[in-house]
């Protein structure tokens, strides 16, 4: 049997926090099953968390502050919260998932990038483009990151920050890039 799609409102976690009755949507997408999307209402009694969805075959469990469980059809399905939707005083533009999937790249129009741990930690920023970063990947190692932006640069950094390599001679912003042949050549 394949596992479900399920997804929630990304700030579920704030509904939790609140004293009054509140609400977020859900959607479950299952092979060969109707899709359901429904609102589940969140409540409080004296200190408990109690999650409902009236009118549903959804049967939700509150574990923590961070996390719920929900069954469908006899599958029980843990919904956890990441943390990696940091605010950034940017607005994002591309970001890029390392090939071990334990880090994750995100650039904006500030310039810089910023490198995260799949928790959501800050790992570092990487500064050095002056417009607006359009695209990143991480190359098929994990060790290194390719950013291209719209001043006219591509940059390799090292997962420790530094910037080895600037490419220059374009004649216009770069709005895309992809690493090919394992990483020996790059196209944009």
């Amino acid at each position: 049997m394949r596992r479900p799609l399920i997804t929630v409102a990304p700030d579920f976690t704030d509904t939790f926090k609140k004293e009054e009755i509140t609400k977020f949507w859900i959607s479950t997408y299952n092979w060969g099953q109707k899709s359901l999307h429904t609102e589940a209402i969140v409540s409080k009694h004296d200190s408990t968390v109690l999650l409902n969805c009236p009118e549903s075959e959804l049967k939700l469990e509150y574990k923590n502050s961070e996390a719920f469980f929900v069954e469908r059809n006899s599958q029980r399905y843990r919904i956890q919260s990441n943390h990696a939707s940091q605010k950034l005083s940017k607005n994002a533009s591309c970001l890029a998932v390392s090939p071990s999937g334990s880090l994750i790249v995100i650039g904006g129009e500030s310039g810089e990038l910023s490198l995260y741990d799949l928790d959501g930690t800050l790992r570092r920023t990487l500064s050095g483009h002056v417009g607006d970063i359009n695209s990143v990947r991480f190359f098929p190692s994990g060790q290194a990151i390719l950013s291209a932006a719209s001043d006219f640069r591509i940059k390799v950094w090292g997962l420790d920050g530094i910037c080895p390599v600037t490419i220059t001679g374009h004649k216009g912003g770069i709005s895309d890039l992809a690493i090919v042949a394992r990483g020996k050549n790059i196209l944009c």
